[in-house]
């Protein structure tokens, strides 16, 4: 049985990725930061808290993510976790920034020590192009981020390309 390992399992995309998952048959793992059962409302809502081991950690506290990543040795590791609000980026730059780029670092170190073959999945944004022609951006448009929030996208890119 494959298995994944989700931080931010509790938002939006970490709960229906998780429900996609579980639907494929894998064994999901999910972080979060608070376990709060308010914190976990996607989970309950789409009636799969039951069906993931869910873990306490800080992303951006890279020894909390050794541990998990070098227990669990996942198939997938999925890295959705941060702070979300791009207005918000502008009051809190620093937690926001960290929220990405520390939290993407320590996933990407996690797996190097521990010597794990999961693949990684880093979330990107739209965000980082900042304001685009009417068409939108491609492949080939450059990063252009307008706040805290797209520059700590923009880093966790470059982190992981790297």
């Amino acid at each position: 049985m494959k298995s994944a390992l989700i931080f931010g399992v509790t938002g939006q995309d970490g709960s229906l990725l998780a429900t996609l998952l579980l639907k494929r048959g894998y064994h999901v793992f999910g972080v979060t930061r608070r376990p709060s059962s308010e914190i976990q409302c996607n989970l309950n809502k789409l009636n799969i808290r039951d069906r993931i081991k869910i873990l306490v950690a800080d992303v951006v506290d890279f020894q909390s993510v050794l541990e998990i990543v070098g227990s669990i040795n996942p198939n997938e590791i999925y890295m959705l976790s941060g702070q979300s609000s791009v207005g918000t980026s502008f009051s809190s730059p620093r937690e926001t920034i960290e929220s990405f780029s520390n939290a993407t670092l320590n996933v990407l170190e996690a797996c190097r020590l521990s010597y794990s073959s999961s693949r990684v999945y880093i979330a990107g944004s739209s965000e980082c192009f900042g304001n685009t022609p009417i068409k939108g951006a491609t492949e080939i448009t450059a990063f252009n981020p307008l706040s805290p929030y797209a520059v700590g996208k923009v880093s966790s890119y470059y982190l992981a390309r790297n």
